[in-house]
């Protein structure tokens, strides 16, 4: 295996050195020079030349894009939209005036339709009660805890207003196509609510054949991440006040986008599902959306597209009415802090001219059959005075400066098996300069691709300018998640960063002067400045003692005075681990742990505080405040840390019961 540099994208069609300008994704570059092989749906995609790519945008506000787009969000200066592009249309994308950052969702086979995309949702279609909508996967649409028996009617009705199933099924049967999509299948809850007449005897549904009915096989096991989190979100009994229940949008994600926890599809994906949700939500009315997914690198500084896109959608909801500044609605985005406090996975280097380099040695493991990342950020103003060496565990070694891309080559000399991809401007995010580390899965099934050996894989940074006595250059390298999908079984294969420390105990902070970091391990999708992120921590009668996996901060946004903002309980002690909340049939309990599984009851929480204001005045007796900011209104209601609880793990304290 050799080393061999590389400088043409044959996706884009143009050089890397032809554009500098332009803010590329490195993991687009990758899947070009792997042919796509380790992308999202690939394996479905018979022919190249069929391929449709699904990508974000970041345009200017005032661009007029002469191509199809779906319009996210706005935020006075950028607008953040989604894309569906042929490989030969994407280099002219990248070229319209207007067009900022262009980044990979994932490729696929089948082009969305723009005639159902451009549909428009009836206004009378509309939801105009309090919502918490969920981002996730697995949802048991029939389960008791989502529907109320109409005693006027005699019948059950479902709480689910519309789930929308952004996988490969088409608009049969019970389903519809999405309006304003193009892609996936949707129920709205009238549909739903004919499967449960339809599939019921003696006023009990018989779930399994409400699946059945419906080709939906997303719940086949007891525990799915997304009826778990739903539950703890907006679960409630049967008989219960329906006035004091918030209605549910539930927006699926594709099997393959889960499976895929390095995150690299989910951009596309969650943008999409801010816009499903916004067009079937009255303006007015109040909304929390959870999503409790996330991956580990990033430059965590709020400035990815998906980040940014979910502060626009916040500030736009929150802008002041009229004069009176009361918010136009009440618009709050939860987001899962992270499990990744043990996962060695960040490293925070200082190259002075007394220290001009720093090696890295990258521990990855065997039977690995998804792509491996490691990304490493600096400031932009130093492109040019660093360049980056990686080594295989055979001792293959390449140098690349900025600007650069080389490839390590697989045994039939066609398709790399690693790449170093440098770049001063790069599509995830907008501060820094990049080196994408990517290697090939090191187990493929069938010889589908090279492999790429486990082992050791050094990487050096090294000074190629000297610098002033004065000055520093601070990196940051985050390893990007890989770890197994929960409920899969299968073995972790997540790479590891090599401290050469004594084992840290639980909970314990870095010791001064690691290089190895447990600090700054925040997910790469929650460092916006909007949105509210919630850390884990144990049910304890007394003090505060946090999850052990729960990530940390300090985030690099300036712009956040904590992270995370709070944390909620999600394991009941040291030794029982997670909380209890439901299987994917009625009657069924199921424990599952993890920041995913805190976030959403903040969220419950949140949407809380406006149910009583759309409570039929009969029953509320007396008209309640509307509460004016619920990012706020939410971190009042926290115990604050006792002394000695990092505030970069904790923030503002634990949810109060």
């Amino acid at each position: 295996m050799v080393w061999d540099h590389v400088d043409k994208s044959v996706v884009l069609g143009t050089t890397w050195q032809d554009r500098p300008d332009l803010y590329l994704d490195p993991y687009l570059l990758w899947a070009d020079l792997t042919a796509f092989s380790g992308t999202t749906r690939a394996q479905d995609v018979p022919e190249r030349t069929t391929r449709f790519l699904r990508v974000a945008l970041e345009l200017d506000s005032d661009a007029v894009l002469d191509f199809p787009h779906q319009v996210v969000a706005r935020n006075g200066k950028e607008c953040y939209a989604t894309a569906s592009a042929a490989p030969n249309e994407l280099a002219a994308l990248t070229r319209l005036p207007g067009v900022k950052r262009i980044e990979l969702g994932f490729a696929g086979g089948t082009k969305p339709s723009f005639e159902a995309a451009n549909r428009k949702v009836n206004p009378e279609d509309k939801l105009s009660r309090p919502v918490v909508a969920v981002i996730d996967f697995g949802c048991a649409f029939a389960h008791e805890r989502f529907r109320h028996w109409n005693q006027e009617q005699q019948c059950w009705n479902t709480r689910i207003a519309y789930l929308w199933d952004q996988g490969e099924g088409r608009g049969t049967g019970p389903w519809r196509e999405a309006a304003g999509q193009g892609y996936g299948r949707e129920l709205a809850g009238a549909d739903i609510d004919a499967l449960l007449a339809v599939h019921s005897q003696r006023s009990q549904p018989d779930e399994d054949s409400i699946y059945s009915a419906a080709a939906y096989d997303s719940v086949s096991k007891v525990l799915t991440h997304g009826t778990h989190v739903l539950d703890l979100a907006a679960g409630a009994p049967a008989d219960a006040n329906q006035a004091l229940q918030p209605s549910i949008i539930f927006v699926q994600l594709p099997q393959y986008a889960v499976d895929d926890t390095s995150g690299g599809s989910m951009v596309t994906h969650v943008l999409d599902a801010l816009r499903y949700i916004l067009e079937r939500t009255h303006e007015t009315a109040p909304l929390v959306i959870n999503l409790s997914y996330g991956s580990m690198a990033g430059p965590h500084d709020g400035s990815t597209v998906v980040e940014c896109a979910m502060d626009a959608v916040v500030a736009t909801a929150m802008k002041p009415l009229n004069d009176s500044g009361v918010p136009s609605r009440y618009l709050a985005i939860v987001l899962a802090a992270g499990n990744s406090f043990e996962a060695d996975g960040h490293a925070a280097i200082k190259l002075t001219s007394g220290a001009p380099r720093c090696t890295l040695p990258w521990q990855v493991l065997a039977d690995d059959l998804t792509d491996t990342f490691l990304e490493i950020w600096y400031p932009k103003h130093f492109g040019g005075y660093l360049e980056i060496t990686v080594t295989s565990p055979t001792g293959a070694s390449c140098t690349v400066p900025i600007d650069s891309v080389n490839v390590l080559l697989g045994a039939t000399g066609k398709m790399p098996v690693a790449a170093v991809i440098h770049r001063l401007n790069v599509a995830s995010g907008l501060n820094d300069a990049m080196a994408l580390v990517a290697l090939a899965p090191t187990r493929v099934p069938q010889g589908e691709r090279p492999e790429a050996m486990p082992g050791i894989w050094e990487l050096t940074i090294a000074l190629t300018k000297p610098l002033a006595a004065e000055q520093a250059i601070e990196l940051n390298a985050w390893i990007e998640r890989d770890d197994p999908v929960v409920g899969s079984g299968a073995p972790s294969r997540q790479s590891r960063l090599l401290t050469g420390n004594l084992p840290l105990q639980v909970n314990e902070d870095d010791p001064p002067g690691s290089l190895v970091r447990r600090a700054g391990t925040c997910s790469s999708i929650a460092n916006g400045t909007r949105t509210v992120v919630v850390g884990a921590c144990l049910s304890t009668a007394e003090g505060l003692e946090l999850s052990r996996y729960s990530s940390a901060g300090p985030t690099r946004n300036p712009l956040r005075a904590y992270w995370p903002d709070l944390v909620a309980t999600s394991d009941e002690s040291r030794t029982l681990a997670g909380v209890v909340a439901s299987g994917t049939r009625s009657g069924t309990l199921v424990r599952m742990n993890g920041t995913s599984v805190a976030a959403p009851q903040v969220a419950r929480r949140l949407i809380a505080q406006f149910l009583p204001y759309f409570e039929p005045a009969a029953s509320r007796g007396g008209k309640p405040v509307r509460p004016t900011a619920p990012r706020h209104s939410i971190l009042d209601q926290t115990a604050s840390p006792p002394a000695g609880v990092s505030a970069h793990r904790v923030g503002r304290g634990r949810l109060l019961p």
